[in-house]
């Protein structure tokens, strides 16, 4: 019998076999290792694996060294499952959440989005846990290539976003001090990032603090003027004049009712068991497996769209039903005509890609 295998890549790569860490060997074979593992179980050509271990200056024989790295990591992972599988045009890891916590992570997020402002407590507590699962800086015990600066940068943009999504519960529990203090440990490493600003001047006025709020504001500009040169975003500017005359829009609504804890649970079993979408000319595909939507040819749904990424979207069976995560596409994925990074399907969705329109269905 195998064995279950365990991946982290939120921190230093980790690796363990029912519980015992698994030895790993040099940097390239490490390197591949983390390729197919931020690919979330979908296939990576062999190419795209060969940019990321040599950038632009891959040796002479550079398939047939990439093809002694999975054959090592195949031997150290032996006796595990999830298994290294060849399959053109290259090779896939196929994990899931329950042993990848960046799937982990993905899966919680949705989830923490999909209750939002209906039930903070919900939201909180699933925002929590995803943070919960970073170890420090995401592969950051591998050396520095365009590759790995490429899935930091992405990895850590996606963490702040869900530090904000913690904070956006926190304050519609009228937590605030502790909203505030969220905010001022953030800010400090990204200063620059308006989101957190927002939060942060929202926060400290409902906590009755007006003229600091403004002060607040004040301090985001000068920052932005003296490192980038720019001013703050209109929609931060709104907020500046929304709190100048005290728009009672900016007092915390109370949390939308929300279905009891039985409707819930039925809804779940039957989006794992029966979802699918649905094309523009009716056909209907199944969603019991990690779909991926795109331009390329070798995506389960393809979307003859020069609007759509190559690899533009995919949809993931996740707890709570079928979480869609748009891939870094060049042009968004939209649901009910808002760009999504992370969003847990509700039937009826219309997923647009392009110019074209994937509906979710139940049964």
């Amino acid at each position: 019998m195998s064995g279950a295998l365990h991946f982290g890549v939120l921190g230093p790569l980790a690796v363990s076999l029912d519980g015992t860490p698994v030895k790993l060997g040099g940097p390239k074979e490490r390197l591949a290792l983390a390729v197919l593992l931020v690919a979330g179980g979908r296939v990576v050509s062999t190419e795209q694996i060969i940019d990321a271990l040599w950038d632009e200056d891959p040796p002479d024989r550079a398939g047939a060294t990439l093809q002694v790295h999975v054959s090592n990591l195949r031997r150290r992972l032996e006796g595990g499952s999830p298994k290294i599988v060849t399959q053109p045009p290259g090779y896939v890891l196929a994990t899931g959440a329950d042993n990848l916590d960046l799937l982990r992570f993905d899966e919680l997020v949705g989830l923490a989005r999909a209750t939002g402002q209906a039930a903070p407590e919900e939201s909180l507590a699933h925002a929590e846990e995803a943070l919960g699962l970073w170890r420090g800086s995401p592969l950051g015990d591998l050396d520095g290539s365009s590759f790995l600066d490429n899935v930091r940068t992405g990895l850590v943009d996606r963490r702040l976003g869900v530090e904000e999504d913690r904070i956006r519960a926190l304050l519609a529990l009228g937590r605030l001090e502790e909203a505030l203090a969220r905010t001022s440990g953030v800010l400090g490493d990204h200063p620059m990032r308006e989101t957190l600003w927002e939060l942060r001047i929202l926060a400290m006025y409902r906590a009755g603090r007006q003229a600091v709020a403004l002060a607040a504001y004040h301090r985001c500009r000068e920052i932005l003027l003296d490192e980038l040169g720019v001013e703050p975003t209109p929609r931060l500017r709104a907020l500046e004049q929304a709190v100048l005359r005290q728009d009672p829009k900016l007092e915390a609504s109370p949390p939308t009712a929300v279905a009891t804890r039985t409707d819930v649970t039925v809804t779940v079993v039957k989006a794992r068991t029966t979802g699918c979408l649905v094309l523009a000319d009716g056909t209907r595909v199944n969603l019991d497996r990690t779909l991926v939507i795109g331009r390329h040819p070798d995506c389960d749904v393809v979307v003859p769209d020069p609007a759509a990424s190559r690899r533009h979207a995919e949809v993931r069976p996740a707890l709570g039903g079928h979480l869609l995560v748009d891939l870094d596409s060049s042009n968004g994925t939209l649901v009910g005509g808002s760009a999504v990074v992370h969003h847990m399907l509700v039937a009826g969705d219309e997923i647009v890609v392009g110019d074209h329109v994937l509906r979710y269905v139940i049964g």
